[in-house]
C-alpha cells in the first residue's frame, strides 16, 4: 500500500512538472515558424541515380570465380574507410 501510495505521488509531481513545461514550450514554434527558411533542391532523374542493375553487367565482367575474395576484400575496405 505504501508503494503504491508513494508511486501516485512521483506520478502527480512529474504530472505538475510536466504541465509548467508545456507554458513555457508553447511560446518556442512561434519564434520557430517567424523565421523558417524556404529551400529547394535541385530535381534529381532517375537516370542519374546508379542502381545495382546499372552495374551488374561490369562486375559480371571484374569479378570472377578467381577474384571474388580479392574483389570483396576490396569492397570491404572501401566501406570501412572513415
Amino acid at each position: 500500500m505504501k508503494t503504491t501510495a508513494f508511486l501516485f505521488v512521483i506520478v502527480a509531481a512529474l504530472a505538475a512538472v510536466g504541465c509548467n513545461k508545456t507554458e513555457a514550450t508553447s511560446a518556442a514554434p512561434d519564434a520557430a515558424a517567424s523565421s523558417t527558411v524556404t529551400t529547394t533542391a535541385a530535381p534529381v532523374a532517375d537516370t542519374d541515380l546508379p542502381v545495382a542493375a546499372d552495374e551488374a553487367e561490369a562486375a559480371s565482367k571484374d569479378i570472377t570465380k578467381d577474384n571474388y575474395k580479392a574483389q570483396l576484400d576490396s569492397l570491404v575496405q572501401e566501406v570501412d574507410k572513415p
